[in-house]
């Protein structure tokens, strides 16, 4: 039996303590069964025979032991991993991915697509995504797709609304509208916090666009590219979108006439069209030019205004940087962490994504899981959520 199965049977709901459990599951990643019985407030005899039945369905699997200091070492339990899987689409700039995965948010099997672009008709780009030679069509039990926004896409510039639509209507698992650093985020709480009493806060920052995602507790906060949110004034000067995205950085470079190794002019235009500006720049900075340093210190001074906001509107207890930033974080670091030192009303960790460039697929997946669960109402739901 598939999860998918077990959540859609008729009888769904006479089983509110065994959907309690797997929603510990969902949550715990592996629980002994002592520690399900705490978590869903339930005794443990009753977990063991909740436990025997999921077991025998094929929805949970013993995963060893453990630590004991004395008798009989008690057994984890876990999902087995091939009950259920979910379907991620991600879409950046340049590319697409589909990816398959199980209920550890494993990828079990991917596929490259080329991007979704604003003249792309969305049926024939759906029929790629879902067409049967693909991958998708050898697993059942799906309980769930998801489309992630990509870290410097325009989703107001793309059909990405009409796709989600049209692919509801082909399927019979839900199918959910994202953006990358929301999944990243919702990825990152699940691994660093599961007992979820933390805020997290994930700030994405690329070429043309930054934005944000929020988990307070267990709930997350959909946000997508964040206008206005940088909106008090720091030196007379506002901290915008603009100010942050680092085509700013490339600007500032241009306006201060840093000097590109090999002496190579660039314009406005063509430094805004180039991927390679940014990497110049932070070589620069490290390798002492002046110019470059300074460059590297006025936007670091603008993102400190940024964390700070951020902090004064969240109060977040981590916040992780994601996106394009991430490839020159080792120039901008630095000088941010002076920045921020300067300034005791930011009193946060920053960090960058545990999981890389794979958080956002993990956090996806983990979504139309956690949803799948959700759709079953419980009574004592949020001793498990």
């Amino acid at each position: 039996m598939t999860l998918f199965d077990f959540l859609n049977a008729p009888e769904a709901q006479q089983f509110e303590n065994s959907l309690a459990l797997l929603a510990c599951m969902e949550q715990w990643l592996r629980l002994s069964r002592t520690d399900a019985a705490k978590m869903c407030n339930l005794n443990t005899a009753t977990i063991t025979h909740l436990s025997a039945s999921l077991l025998e369905k094929g929805l949970l699997r013993e995963c060893g032991k453990a630590q004991s200091i004395a008798g009989r070492k008690p057994t984890f339990l876990e999902f087995e991993p091939g009950a259920g899987y979910s379907l991620v689409l991600h879409l950046e700039q340049t590319y697409a991915q589909l990816t398959l995965h199980n209920l550890h948010h494993e990828t079990v099997a991917a596929l490259r697509l080329p991007p979704l672009c604003h003249d792309s008709e969305p049926e024939q780009y759906l029929k790629n995504v879902l067409k049967p030679s693909s991958f998708n069509a050898d697993y059942g039990g799906i309980l769930g797709g998801c489309i992630i926004c990509g870290h410097d896409l325009l989703p107001e510039q793309l059909p990405i609304s009409q796709l989600r639509e049209l692919w509801q209507a082909e399927v019979s698992y839900p199918v959910y509208l994202s953006n990358a650093p929301s999944m990243t985020c919702l990825a990152e709480g699940h691994l660093r916090c599961p007992n979820q009493n933390a805020t997290l806060l994930t700030l994405s920052i690329s070429a043309r666009q930054v934005s944000i995602g929020v988990l307070l507790g267990s709930q997350l906060l959909f946000k997508g590219p964040c206008p206005g949110l940088m909106s008090r004034r720091r030196h007379g000067i506002t901290i915008s979108e603009e100010d942050l995205c680092l085509n700013s950085l490339i600007l500032r470079a241009y306006q201060q006439d840093v000097v590109l190794r090999g002496g190579a002019d660039y314009d406005a235009t063509a430094l805004l069209s180039s991927a390679s500006p940014c990497s110049e720049i932070c070589h620069l900075a490290r390798s002492g030019n002046r110019d470059a340093i300074s460059v590297i210190d006025s936007y670091a001074d603008t993102l400190a205004g940024a964390v700070d906001d951020l902090f004064r509107l969240y109060r977040p207890d981590l916040l992780i940087l994601d996106g394009d930033i991430l490839l020159y974080i080792e120039a901008i670091n630095p000088a941010l962490q002076k920045k921020l030192q300067a300034n005791s009303a930011s009193p946060l960790e920053i960090s960058t994504p545990f999981l890389g460039k794979l958080a956002c697929a993990y956090g996806a997946s983990r979504l139309c899981v956690k949803k799948a669960l959700e759709q079953i109402p419980l009574q004592g739901r949020e001793n498990c959520l």
